[in-house]
């Protein structure tokens, strides 16, 4: 059975057609017990209780007996791999589809900084400058802004010489004063952290909807920010409250 593969298989990746046809004399034994099991005979029986003709005619008819069932099976088998053959196409067309669509190239989202200037050029955004009204130590050649839009609900705090603080031991907190709220109860505008000496821009995370800024102001807290600031450090104020 081996050798029979062997030449048969080599053909085939040549390129050969190569017909697999059914009765292979490695298939005779199987056959011929059968034959014999059926008619009641031994091997020695062959010649004399039936002739050679007769039990080679009974051979050839066990052979053929379930052509049918395996001309269906090969069918069936040819139509399994045609289908495997398909979905192997289409997964490796889809794969190769969106290996492209990852290469190209993809629109980077904007800066901080860009973000900004588009904010700043936008309809209805107010910009207003930082003072120290305590004189805190924090603050050293005060500098920036803060730029806000009560119809995007967006803004940006810009600084300058805000002091670098450590998060372990205390975080800035901002504070946004609505003309439609009581200014002892000003909305929480998120907490953030100075790293650089340089200037350092911060966009506004502010916890409630702004019905119209008209002031901001940062305080210092503990590390995670408070529910409702006492001001007992405020190095800046923009704005009037």
């Amino acid at each position: 059975r081996s050798i029979k593969d062997i030449f048969c298989r080599y053909k085939t990746l040549k390129g050969f057609q190569v017909d697999r046809k059914a009765g292979w004399d490695t298939h005779g034994l199987p056959i011929e017990l059968s034959v014999e099991k059926d008619l009641g005979i031994t091997k020695e029986d062959i010649g004399t209780k039936i002739s050679v003709e007769d039990y080679n005619k009974a051979c050839k008819k066990a052979v053929m007996k379930y052509t049918d069932v395996w001309n269906a099976r090969e069918k069936f088998l040819g139509l399994v791999a045609a289908a495997s053959l398909a979905v192997a196409v289409l997964s490796l067309a889809g794969a190769l589809r969106t290996a492209d669509q990852a290469t190209e190239p993809v629109a980077l989202s904007q800066t901080t900084n860009q973000q900004l200037e588009s904010l700043v050029a936008t309809t209805g955004t107010q910009r207003f400058g930082w003072s120290n009204p305590t004189n805190d130590p924090a603050v050293s050649d005060l500098g920036g802004e803060v730029v806000w839009n009560d119809a995007e609900q967006k803004g940006f705090m810009v600084f300058e010489g805000l002091q670098v603080n450590d998060p372990t031991q205390q975080q800035y907190q901002l504070w946004i004063f609505d003309t439609a709220r009581n200014d002892a109860l000003p909305v929480d505008g998120g907490v953030f952290d100075i790293d650089s000496s340089g200037q350092v821009i911060i966009p506004i995370d502010s916890k409630l909807s702004i019905t119209q800024a008209k002031a901001f102001a940062v305080t210092l807290e503990k590390p995670g920010g408070v529910v409702q600031s006492k001001r007992e450090r405020l190095p800046l104020l923009a704005g009037e409250i």
